[in-house]
């Protein structure tokens, strides 16, 4: 009887174990395209213009997290205290790499190096959305944003557009 509990009991830890980890690092995928041959972040979903209660009054938050092995760490951080009047959820409206809020002096933008992986997200009143990209030379030399991983992988794959 004793056996067949430390069974049970292991059985039901490594469940519980495995389901902890594959929870996301955020709620739905952001979209990235080159602007002006920078990267332009935007959330490729409906957006409500009235946010839940739980959110309202967080405004808008992006960052971007160098996911290399070699050289890790942020590299742009900025916050607005009012969200955009216009909502950054088409590519016409969204926000270029390094545009900085008066709101918060945030972390200035660095240079981002072609092949590196990095981490964007979104956040605040309009929920949680990332993606991981890197920016990757076609054989003609033309940059395009390519997909990487939370890893720091990149691939030589174009990044896909999430669906609406």
């Amino acid at each position: 009887m004793n056996m067949i509990r430390v069974l049970l009991s292991c059985a039901l830890a490594t469940i519980a174990s495995s389901s902890w980890a594959t929870s996301k690092l955020y709620n739905a995928e952001a979209a990235v395209i080159l602007k002006n041959g920078s990267p332009c972040f935007y959330i490729p979903y409906e957006i409500s213009s009235n946010p839940a209660v739980y959110s309202d009054g967080k405004g808008l938050q992006l960052s971007l997290f160098n996911t290399s092995q070699a050289t890790p760490g942020y590299v742009w951080k900025t916050w607005f205290k009012q969200r955009p009047a216009k909502l950054p959820n088409t590519p016409e409206s969204c926000i270029p790499y390094g545009t900085m809020s008066k709101d918060w002096k945030g972390m200035q933008p660095k240079a981002l190096a072609m092949a590196t992986s990095y981490q964007l997200e979104i956040g605040g009143e309009l929920g949680t959305y990332g993606a991981f990209f890197c920016i990757q030379k076609d054989k003609a030399g033309a940059s395009y944003i390519a997909k990487s991983d939370h890893k720091g992988t990149c691939s030589t794959a174009p990044l896909p557009i999430p669906s609406r």
